[in-house]
């Protein structure tokens, strides 16, 4: 009994222990920071879900109906970034840039700013590009911004177009899912 009692012993040190080396050779979570307008902060809830289903911490710090030259204006609104140091960054802002008519260069030039501002050797800087509505006067412009950044861009329209006619809630869920997928979650 007593040998009994000594190998089952042995052997419970010996999964704890292999359990731990396999805990610390696991690849480090992924740490996802969203920043953003009012679509981030629908898309956050889907993503969320998504991201921790795949052992990844997301972090969204919307403000609502802002834009990006709102986000350069406010520092202190990517300051935790220093602290939670993300492996990625998703950027959820043109929607209301579309709605405006801001000079091409103008954008531009703001947009790259705040790529440049989130940008370090070891993130990635994700940009999601709006979903296409009918208000949007200045979608073009604010895309070619989008991709002239510097910044990974992401368009969801056509897996979105695709679905045909779905709630908004379900919108925001499809969308956010092929978000998920286009960053390897």
């Amino acid at each position: 009994m007593k040998r009994t009692l000594f190998i089952a012993a042995i052997v419970c040190l010996i999964a704890r222990a292999s359990g731990s080396t396999a805990q610390e050779s696991a690849s480090p979570r992924e740490r996802i920071a969203m920043l953003g307008d009012t679509n981030a902060e629908f898309l956050s809830k889907s993503l969320s879900a998504i991201a921790e289903s795949n052992n990844a911490d997301l972090v969204g710090t919307p403000q609502r109906s802002s834009t990006v030259a709102d986000w350069n204006e406010h520092e202190e609104w990517t300051a935790w970034l220093d602290e939670f140091d993300p492996t990625i960054v998703i950027i959820v802002l043109g929607t209301n840039e579309a709605a405006l008519a801001r000079k091409n260069d103008e954008l531009t030039g703001s947009f790259q700013s705040l790529f440049e501002r989130l940008s370090n050797n070891s993130r990635r800087v994700i940009w999601v590009k709006p979903i296409t509505n009918a208000k949007m006067k200045n979608l073009e412009p604010v895309c070619a911004a989008i991709e002239s950044s510097g910044a990974i861009w992401i368009d969801s329209n056509e897996t979105i177009k695709a679905a045909g006619t779905i709630s908004k809630r379900d919108e925001f869920k499809l969308w956010a899912e092929d978000i998920a997928k286009q960053i390897g979650l």
